[in-house]
């Protein structure tokens, strides 16, 4: 995951949906939407069509110290997934976390792609303890210090051109996040997908964050609906 470019931005649920200006509710943008946009085309880059499952295996086995997000689905999709992670954190409290890469399926290889970003609602602290990743509709009732993780999952068509299939938030997981003595961060993230094929089966996904550096600038930050002044 490269360098997400996006501008300082701290707002609550409501605010971010009508900016839009749409009267109706199916116009607006959603969180997710409004999260990608911000952070810029560089926070969902797929990886190249050439990096086949067996290629991605050969290369991480082949480079066991490198620094290899990795993962694990289950439910609706089982397979393996292998990619990279950045994450912000500024002074004011504000944390965002990315992972970018590609999910290789069980048993046929079957590549798709997810990229997955996760913000703190309000002021986020990454000592290594569970955080809740809430869903949407929940954002304004969570906790300061939860996470919102939007994502989007992609595969390519017959011509090799990206499709994305699927752009939305997580229903629900939980993070363990914790900075180091010389400001990487790195820890595991659980969550709840919908499955993009439209079946009933949610996606589950176990993923690492490895020594993730911290490029991502400004740090993009939500506030809940109604929050304190002081709180976001």
């Amino acid at each position: 995951m490269g360098q997400a470019v996006g501008r300082t931005l701290m707002f609550s649920v409501c605010a971010a949906l009508a900016l839009a200006g749409c009267a109706q509710a199916e116009d607006r943008p959603s969180i997710a939407e409004f999260i990608f946009e911000q952070l810029g085309p560089q926070s969902c880059e797929l990886m190249p069509a050439e990096m086949t499952g067996p290629r991605l295996r050969e290369i991480t086995a082949a480079n066991p110290e490198a620094p290899v997000a990795r993962g694990e689905f289950s439910g609706g999709l089982k397979g393996e997934f292998f990619g990279g992670g950045v994450f912000g954190a500024d002074a004011e409290g504000g944390l965002i976390t990315g992972v970018q890469g590609a999910i290789v399926a069980a048993p046929d290889d079957a590549v798709s792609y997810l990229c997955l970003v996760t913000v703190a609602l309000g002021n986020g602290v990454a000592d290594g303890r569970e955080v809740a990743i809430v869903p949407e509709a929940d954002m304004d009732a969570a906790a300061d210090g939860s996470l919102i993780a939007a994502y989007q999952i992609w595969d390519r068509d017959e011509a090799g051109n990206p499709r994305r299939l699927a752009i939305s938030t997580a229903s629900s997981g939980s993070a363990r996040l914790a900075l180091n003595g010389v400001g990487q961060l790195s820890g595991s993230i659980d969550v709840e997908l919908a499955n993009p094929s439209g079946g009933s089966d949610s996606l589950s996904a176990t993923l690492t964050v490895p020594a993730a550096e911290n490029i991502i600038s400004p740090v993009l930050r939500l506030r809940r609906d109604g929050a304190e002044e002081g709180s976001e």
